[in-house]
């Protein structure tokens, strides 16, 4: 079973990734044996190579990324360079043809907008817009200083990521039905995607395991079944359910 979710673009998809993790076996963090790879993409890379164990281990050694302390909302970045077009009497197309279009056609639209598709101009672009707009020093420190961060990769206190793809067989059954999924299956899907108390719909009952997950997860449930000799063993397996 593949796990899909809604594409979390404002920010707004309910998923509580801790609810489904994985216990650790051992509460021992292993320490993996520092190995040369030769053909690596990472060799003589000393910065921005993630935290990857691969790009860790490729020198045998501790590496740092080079990242900003940037303590401004994206939001308010936006705004006060809008109120610095505002005050030169620009808008973003000309903006974007005095940065040059090849370049910043699909880019500097990005720092205009407060939605999910914001961001933050890097580095040499702040330098650019300053030299265009002739902002002040007020975000300069946090634009332009750069710290560097000593990469590291260690395990989730609360356990392992337990992937996008799960497999399961189907359950042993009683009743009549060909293929009875495993309760496991919905247990992570409404546990990570509903809160407690609120609803979970199964467009395909089918026999009634998520009802029955839902109910003993103490979620409300509405199922939808097109087969009416179902209605009779979903009703059997949750009990306090009403047929419509």
């Amino acid at each position: 079973m593949y796990f899909f979710t809604k594409n979390d673009w404002e920010k707004k998809v309910n998923f509580n990734l801790d609810a489904i993790r994985i216990p650790h076996k051992s509460n021992f963090k292993k320490q993996n044996p520092k190995i040369i790879i030769n053909d690596s993409k990472f060799i003589n890379e000393t910065k921005n190579k993630g935290a990857s164990p691969a790009a860790r281990l490729v020198n045998g050694c501790e590496k740092y990324t080079i990242k900003r302390n940037i303590i401004a909302s994206q939001k308010e970045i936006s705004d006060y360079l809008k109120n610095a077009l505002k005050k030169n009497n620009i808008n973003i197309a000309t903006l974007i043809k005095i940065l040059g279009e090849e370049k910043y056609k699909h880019k500097a639209s990005h720092w205009f907008r407060v939605d999910a598709g914001g961001s933050y101009p890097s580095k040499e672009d702040w330098k650019e817009l300053k030299k265009i707009l002739k902002f002040n020093d007020k975000y300069d420190n946090q634009m332009l200083k750069e710290y560097k961060y000593l990469q590291s990769v260690e395990s989730h206190p609360k356990g392992k990521n337990p992937g996008d793809l799960f497999i399961a067989n189907t359950a042993k059954s009683k009743y009549k039905h060909f293929a009875v999924f495993p309760e496991e299956i919905p247990e992570l899907a409404i546990k990570s995607c509903c809160p407690e108390n609120e609803f979970v719909l199964d467009p395909f009952a089918g026999s009634g395991t998520t009802g029955v997950v839902a109910n003993r997860l103490n979620r409300k449930c509405i199922l939808i079944e097109v087969q009416k000799d179902f209605a009779k063993i979903i009703k059997e397996r949750i009990k306090d359910i009403e047929i419509l």
